[in-house]
């Protein structure tokens, strides 16, 4: 499948910092000339040393990526994933500031500042650098950890190669009516891709067969007009029915789900007709994007999934928001009985990556939420292989077993799938 319109971007990610962001394919030193930018991919040599002397690490091959920001004369370095030893520090991205020099270089100067590092606590950085018009990078991270007072000293030096990354934007500004037919007051909307070959879909499918038995009130994914720089934002709820009244059918808690796929509605079960993923031809990188978060007041628990309408209040627990992404092998694109649904998704061994965000906090105003796709031990993607890709959000991590928070609300804005090309 090559029909996918793509956004071609040498940008950044942030740096991968585990083995697997490895990567010697991409020559290095493609050349000067009048079009250089600081943004780019760089590989070299990484050394990390913590405390005195009791943890050291030299990373050959290294990927480093830098990408422009909104703010003057900033750009963002990150560690992301950084994995060794088998422990894993989370993902760290701190800006540093450039000045251009009269010879053309810049200096990466005089940042300091407060960043989280999982599992190590937050950390003050200073970093000093380079970058020449050579596309020669090299700079210094000097870090004192806030509890321990260890000290955290981190070096790099490498240069700029030809590998390209494709940037699938998605800021969710137009929408459509998804059943233009249906009155107007058991309508519901969809945003229009501008990226042919991967749509959006929804549960509202079955949301609408609800409303017009007069069991729900309202559906749960929707344009919202609080954004993160744009207009518009996605809203996905969750909701109570009105009345439970059959225990294999309707559930008493129904959380939206966002998804890429399509909807083929069923009578029975719950969420049967939905269709997980797309066609995807590219090596899937990360998912990133804006995201606010309101978990509800009163958490219900359903027991036994086989009947949804029975659930209970548990106090104990509290919801959750989950973004996740797949991708899984198809013998081909165009085949539709491989398409993934909710009950094999996790569970199939056609599943080669994934990757996933959750937080039970309430976020007031827009945060940014990234994630890289993990792959299998020993898989890694395959060109002539046939994929599908799958993004999942909703506003109850466990609403596909009928357990959640109503009135929990998760808005998505400008998201970005990048990948590798």
């Amino acid at each position: 499948m090559r029909f996918l319109k793509k956004y071609k971007l040498l940008l950044v990610l942030p740096l991968l910092f585990s083995s697997c962001s490895n990567d010697s394919s991409g020559k290095k030193n493609p050349g000067t000339g009048n079009d250089f930018t600081l943004k780019g991919v760089y590989v070299g040599t990484m050394k990390i040393t913590k405390g005195d002397g009791d943890f050291e690490a030299d990373l050959t091959d290294q990927l480093v990526y830098i990408e422009e920001t909104n703010d003057q004369n900033t750009i963002r370095l990150a560690l992301k994933d950084f994995m060794v030893n088998d422990v894993e520090y989370g993902s760290i991205m701190m800006p540093a500031v450039y000045e251009k020099k009269k010879d053309g270089n810049y200096n990466l100067d005089g940042y300091s500042g407060l960043v989280p590092i999982e599992p190590i606590g937050e950390t003050t950085l200073v970093l000093t650098g380079s970058l020449t018009s050579e596309y020669e990078l090299s700079f210094d991270v000097e870090g004192v950890v806030e509890n321990s007072k260890e000290v955290l000293n981190v070096s790099f030096i490498g240069s700029k190669t030809d590998i390209v990354l494709n940037d699938y934007y998605f800021n969710f500004e137009n929408w459509q009516i998804a059943n233009p037919t249906a009155a107007n007051n058991m309508q519901y909307s969809l945003p229009v891709s501008d990226i042919i070959g991967l749509n959006w879909s929804s549960t509202d499918g079955e949301v609408y067969r609800w409303m017009r038995l007069g069991q729900f009130n309202q559906f749960t994914v929707g344009q919202n007009s609080e954004d993160w720089g744009d207009r518009l934002s996605v809203q996905i709820r969750t909701v109570e029915s009105q009345k439970g009244i059959n225990e294999q059918l309707l559930p008493r808690i129904y959380s939206g789900l966002f998804y890429l796929g399509t909807f083929q509605d069923k009578v029975t079960p719950p969420h049967a007709g939905i269709r997980l993923g797309m066609p995807f031809d590219e090596e899937p990188l990360s998912v990133k994007g804006g995201f606010r978060y309101k978990p509800g007041k009163i958490y219900y628990e359903c027991i036994d999934p086989t009947r949804p309408a029975n659930v209970v209040v548990n106090e104990d627990l509290s919801d959750a928001c989950l973004i996740e992404a797949f991708l899984y092998q198809v013998s081909s694109s165009a085949s539709e009985s491989e398409v993934l649904t909710l009950n094999n998704i996790r569970s199939s061994d056609r599943v080669v990556a994934r990757g996933s965000f959750s937080t039970d906090k309430a976020v007031d105003s827009f945060e940014e939420f990234e994630f890289n796709f993990r792959w299998n031990d020993g898989v890694s993607y395959d060109a002539n292989q046939d994929y599908r890709l799958v993004i999942l959000a909703t506003a109850s991590k466990e609403g596909e077993f009928y357990s959640g928070a109503p009135g929990s609300t998760l808005l998505i804005d400008n998201l970005r799938i990048t990948t590798r090309k």
